[in-house]
């Protein structure tokens, strides 16, 4: 066998993706056609035969090939590289999973795409270096196509300026604009009290409508027509006179004003009913709120006990006055109001919570020409003197015959046998 020059990659790139496994094996097939060792057939040009006929590339090579003169260095470079392209191509039609061969620059990118999910049975024939003319010694990568540009978008042509004014007036159009609170609150109930309902009632009342500005910002409606006054000073000057037309109103009747307050609140906050929010044993009631309390409530036995019960009531309801109420004669019943309650006494003995002493419901009906704020109850009583020496606990119970709401509370009484216990 005679020594050959070991190949060389001067400029073909099939050279690159040699392995070194079959830069031997076309070495020997080289030293064999040298020898003559089989004369007869033709070289083997590669692992191509595996698939069948030699590609057409294959037979040009072999046709230039002298069997009887060793292979040169150009004709082995081009035989091994085309081996191993024939070889990637064997591999990649029986092995779907394998991974695709590198791209040969003489085909098209759509020719280059993967399609291993639908791997081809039939071998094509790889154009490998075979393809390429015996004088061309540059890259074959230099004949693969160029790929197109991107192709730039033309800048946006710069807005003209009333578009760009027309632009801001929209925007600040459509940007929401911060208001006052209060300034929008007395402005919506100012017209509400301006224009009345279509029957000609009031759309609101008028302690309703100030109350809400009130409650915002104390004090703002009671310096309405102040120079200083920041929501008199802001206001339209109908609406700041419709505001101070209904504070008029209601300072030469703030008991109608309450009334409003009330019924207004009346069904969001039901009243819970009649309360007693103060009772006392007395010896002597001058009025509301006028009244002597007795100093001790510890009593003798044998004795009878002379006192009166004394009561301070809220949240009483008021109705309107009718025939049999104690009305005033010379004012129209339906100008008049009516407070009706009821009250019972019992005495009870704390040891055994048997009955000692009892008052039947005493019935009392006040009318006036306006709703109550206030109601009192006063009721004397006269104890037995035949109560036993112990603690007892005097029950008072009011009732309210207009809602029928009731409420209790209990004073404790004590009948003593040794008058030294009293206080001096």
């Amino acid at each position: 066998m005679s020594a050959q020059p070991k190949p060389t990659n001067r400029s073909r790139p099939g050279a690159l993706l040699l392995p070194a496994m079959v830069v031997a094996a076309a070495t020997l097939t080289g030293c064999e056609s040298g020898n003559g060792g089989a004369g007869n057939s033709a070289p083997n040009t590669g692992l191509s035969n595996l698939g069948g006929t030699a590609p057409a590339s294959d037979l040009r090579l072999l046709s230039t090939i002298d069997p009887n003169q060793p292979l040169t260095d150009s004709v082995k470079q081009e035989l091994a590289a085309q081996a191993a392209l024939d070889l990637q191509s064997v591999l990649d039609g029986l092995d779907p999973s394998a991974p695709p061969s590198r791209p040969n620059a003489s085909q098209t990118p759509a020719e280059r795409a993967p399609t291993r999910s639908q791997p081809s049975t039939k071998l094509a024939p790889s154009a490998g270096l075979g393809a390429l003319e015996p004088s061309n010694t540059t890259s074959a990568l230099a004949d693969a196509p160029a790929l197109p540009e991107t192709p730039r978008e033309a800048p946006l042509p710069a807005p003209a300026p009333k578009a760009l004014e027309a632009a801001d007036s929209a925007w600040s159009s459509a940007a929401p604009t911060q208001t006052d609170p209060l300034l929008e609150l007395a402005t919506n109930m100012a017209g509400l009290l301006k224009n009345p309902s279509p029957d000609g009632s009031p759309r609101v009342a008028d302690a309703v409508a100030l109350a809400a500005i009130e409650a915002m910002h104390p004090g703002s409606v009671a310096e309405l027509e102040s120079a200083s006054s920041g929501l008199g000073q802001r206001l339209a000057p109908d609406d700041r006179a419709a505001l101070l037309a209904a504070r008029q109103r209601i300072l030469s009747k703030p008991d109608q004003a309450n009334a409003q307050l009330v019924a207004a609140l009346s069904k969001l906050t039901p009243s819970p009913g009649v309360k007693i929010s103060r009772s006392a044993l007395c010896t002597r009631v001058q009025g509301f709120g006028r009244y002597d309390a007795v100093a001790n409530s510890t009593f003798v036995a044998g004795k009878p006990i002379r006192l009166i019960v004394y009561t301070e009531l809220d949240q009483f309801a008021s109705r309107p006055a009718r025939e049999g109420d104690p009305a005033q004669a010379n004012v129209p019943l339906g100008e008049q109001k009516s407070v009706e309650l009821s009250q019972t006494l019992t005495l009870y003995h704390d040891g055994s919570g048997l009955q000692a002493w009892h008052r039947p419901a005493q019935r009392v009906v006040e009318t006036t020409q306006r709703s109550r704020r206030d109601f009192y109850l006063i009721h004397q009583i006269e104890l037995p003197a035949t109560l036993t020496v112990g603690r007892y606990s005097l029950k008072v119970v009011v009732t309210d015959q207009t809602t029928g709401a009731v409420d209790e509370v209990n004073l404790p009484i004590t009948i003593t046998g040794d008058a030294s216990a009293l206080p001096k």
